[in-house]
């Protein structure tokens, strides 16, 4: 069944693992069939992380964009990699707060998908 899922990462402060973490993170769940949507991948070109107002307008974005989402079926939150940043734990939050289930972490959904198949 067809996926969409709000990836949740670290952006601007990630390491070079975390980068590979995301893309690999990105490829698993596109070849179990969900939709990945990584925010920052969209906004990252049009706004400077380093400029404050433009920085909490990507938060805010950020946050409407899950909390948004979070009642819809079909949907769910995936955390990528071992740490929370603050732009991370803000969408978290949003979801939660907006009734959206726990998000879980990538390694735990690959490995359910894997567990169901049957090729």
């Amino acid at each position: 069944m067809m996926k969409l899922a709000i990836l949740v990462a670290p952006y601007m402060t990630r390491t070079k693992r975390e980068e590979r973490e995301l893309y690999d993170a990105k490829r698993e769940l596109l070849s179990i069939g969900w939709l990945p949507v990584f925010l920052p991948d969209t906004l990252g070109d049009v706004l400077d992380d380093h400029k404050t107002p433009d920085r909490l307008r990507g938060l805010a974005a950020s946050e409407f964009f899950c909390r948004t989402l979070a009642g819809y079926p079909d949907v769910e939150m995936v955390v990528v990699g071992d740490r929370m940043t603050e732009g991370m734990k803000g969408d978290v939050t949003a979801w939660l707060n907006a009734g959206g289930p726990a998000p879980a972490n990538v390694v735990e959904i690959t490995k359910e998908e894997d567990h169901g198949r049957d090729d």
